[in-house]
C-alpha cells in the first residue's frame, strides 16, 4: 500500500462511543483521509451529488440506535435513502453493524432482534459465494465454511434479505454464523454490509463494555480487551475482518 493520497472516505459516526478505530489507519496508509460526518451532534449528512463529487467511498459505523428507530434519531432514515442512492450509481459503501441494518432496512429486509445479543469473538463462516466476492476473495476469506472469528454487539440483526435490490441488482449472502443467522452480504456491484465489527480495538471494546446494556453480567469489562489482543496475537496481528475492512478501503481507492 503507497502513501499517494488518493481521495477521502466519507464515514457517518452515530455516537462518540462507536469511532472509526483500525479504519482510520486503514485509510491513511491507502492514501485516503477521512471525513467524519457525526449527524448526533447535528451535523447534516451529504447529499448524494457532494457525496459522489468529495469521496472515494461511504462506510457508516455502528452504534446503539436500532435502524428503524427513526422517531427518536432524526438522520436514520435519511441515511437509509443515502444508501439507496449508493447502489443507483454502484458507489461504494460498507455498513459496519447498525450501518449494515441500514442497508439491510433500505433493501426491505426483515429486522429482527437476537433472543440473546451476540457479544464478544464469534465464529463466522464464509458461504460459497465469497470466492467470487471482490472484497472476500481479496482479503483471502472466501474458502466456503472455512471459519474465522469476528467481533460481535448486536442485539439487532438482518434477517430475510430480498433476492434483489430495487433497481434488480442481485443480493448475495457472503457469510454466516454457526446457528446460521446474517453476518455478512453484498448488494449490487459496490455495496457490502457487515454485521460484526472489523474496526474494534481493544480500547473500544473496554469502553462498550464499560457503558453498554448488553455486557453480560458474567464477564470483566477488561477481558474483552485482553480476548481482542490475544486474538490479533495468534493471527499476528491481521485477522480477518481487518483484511476484509482493508479490502473495501482499497476497493474504495482504487474504484473511482
Amino acid at each position: 500500500m503507497g502513501n499517494n493520497v488518493c481521495g477521502t472516505l466519507t464515514v457517518i459516526q452515530h455516537e462518540d462511543d462507536c469511532p472509526p478505530g483500525l479504519l482510520e489507519g486503514l485509510a491513511r496508509r491507502s492514501g485516503l483521509a477521512l471525513a467524519l460526518v457525526r449527524p448526533y451532534r447535528g451535523e447534516p449528512l451529504p447529499s448524494f451529488d457532494s457525496l459522489t463529487s468529495t469521496s472515494q467511498g461511504l462506510v457508516i459505523l455502528g452504534g446503539g440506535p436500532g435502524p428503524l428507530q427513526d422517531e427518536h434519531y432524526d438522520w436514520l432514515a435519511p441515511c437509509r435513502h443515502l444508501c439507496l442512492d449508493t447502489l443507483e450509481e454502484s458507489f461504494p459503501l460498507l455498513g459496519i453493524c447498525l450501518g449494515e441494518e441500514l442497508l439491510g432496512a433500505a433493501l426491505g429486509s426483515e429486522i429482527t432482534r437476537r433472543p440473546k445479543p451476540a457479544v464478544g469473538l464469534r465464529t463466522v463462516l464464509p458461504e460459497p459465494a465469497a470466492a467470487t466476492d471482490p472484497l472476500f476473495a481479496r482479503a483471502e476469506v472466501h474458502a466456503p465454511h472455512q471459519a474465522f472469528q469476528a467481533f460481535q454487539w448486536h442485539q439487532d440483526e438482518v434477517s430475510a434479505l430480498p433476492s434483489a435490490t430495487p433497481i434488480g441488482a442481485p443480493i448475495v449472502p457472503l457469510a454466516r454464523d454457526e446457528e446460521g443467522r446474517l453476518e455478512a452480504f453484498r448488494a449490487g456491484k459496490a455495496a457490502w454490509g457487515v454485521q460484526f465489527h472489523p474496526e474494534i480495538t481493544p480500547a473500544i471494546a473496554t469502553r462498550w463494555a464499560t457503558t453498554s446494556a448488553l455486557t453480560p453480567s458474567d464477564r470483566d469489562p477488561e477481558s474483552f480487551a485482553r480476548e481482542i489482543e490475544r486474538w490479533r496475537g495468534t493471527n499476528k496481528g491481521v485477522d480477518a475482518p481487518v483484511r476484509l475492512l482493508d479490502a473495501f478501503v482499497r476497493f474504495a481507492c482504487s474504484a473511482r
